[in-house]
């Protein structure tokens, strides 16, 4: 698409003055759309070039030239998409900052309440957070940086070929310099063991622990989940209604021997992190929060042969 614009930040993307909605910037959506309008046949035909070689590929059931140009005409929405959960930590950074701006310039506390001198602190916090989420150090690729803008948009899934984390979890370790703070990110199956509710993380020499989990505000966040006892598959929310076999196996979903449901249930998300006692060479034992993991899966039920 040749998106010359974008260089280290994802503020090379988005408009963040257009706060809230922190759209996609109108010269890349008009570059985007256009490109679209004018390509997308073009670009089809040169990917069947490329991808009738792979064997089985044309007897799939669910591959065909309507599914490839539907895929690249929501290119526009998966690259909007990709950048959800920037948008969502780049809001609750500011309205951190927002909210403690107005307890500081109340002047009712007194300079030295603990209402005020927490607000002080939690502003510094969201500045701080804001500027690595804006990348302000200017660090690209090679320079670790979690929001070096093709880092994080291949880590969401958009980029092929980076040898980057897949979606992952990352929580802000704040630490007691206030004006110092970072992001650490761990894969999904390693950030449900490790960024657990009121877990302790192990970070350089120091130890923080997770105080609470970034959420999309208004958002309705409580889902329901039915397994299949036989083979683990789940089947999300209302996609159970109506359904009363196994996909994999044909097996009846009847009584609790074959089915178990689980409700309000939560996505792991983004977390924050306070310090800790620091770390003695005398602590041998770290203390732990045990918690139940169960392994189950999904996907898209069209992919599915039964008893295959």
């Amino acid at each position: 698409l040749g998106l010359k614009d974008l260089h280290t930040s994802v503020n090379d993307a988005l408009n963040v003055v257009e706060f809230p909605a922190l759209p996609l910037k109108s010269n890349i959506k008009v570059h985007i759309q256009d490109h679209l309008s004018r390509y997308s046949n073009h670009w089809a035909d040169a990917f069947k070039q490329l991808i009738k070689a792979i064997p089985g590929l044309s007897t799939t059931s669910w591959f065909n030239d309507e599914w490839l140009l539907t895929h690249i005409q929501s290119f526009f929405d998966r690259f909007d998409k990709s950048f959800e959960r920037w948008r969502v930590l780049y809001r609750n950074a500011r309205q951190m900052v927002d909210t403690a701006r107005l307890i500081i310039d109340d002047p009712t506390p007194q300079s030295d309440s603990r209402k005020r001198l927490e607000a002080e602190r939690q502003e510094k916090i969201g500045k701080r957070q804001i500027d690595l989420l804006l990348n302000k150090e200017n660090r690209s690729y090679g320079g670790e940086s979690e929001f070096y803008i093709f880092r994080y948009m291949a880590s969401e899934g958009f980029l092929p070929g980076y040898n980057f984390t897949r979606l992952p979890v990352r929580a802000f370790l704040g630490y007691r310099h206030l004006d110092k703070g970072e992001f650490v990110s761990r894969p999904r199956f390693i950030a449900i063991r490790e960024f657990g509710p009121n877990n302790l993380i192990y970070h350089n020499g120091s130890k923080f622990r997770i105080s609470r989990m970034q959420l999309p505000h208004g958002d309705a966040l409580l889902q329901t989940i039915k397994v299949s006892r036989t083979t683990g598959y789940a089947f999300l929310n209302d996609e159970a209604l109506g359904i009363n076999n196994d996909p994999i196996n044909n097996v009846e979903l009847k009584g609790g021997d074959f089915v178990e449901s689980f409700n309000n249930l939560m996505e792991l998300a983004e977390s924050d992190a306070k310090p800790q006692e620091r770390i003695s060479c005398e602590e041998e034992e770290r203390m732990s929060t045990g918690s139940k993991l169960i392994n189950i899966f999904h996907f898209l039920r069209e992919l599915i042969k039964p008893n295959r």
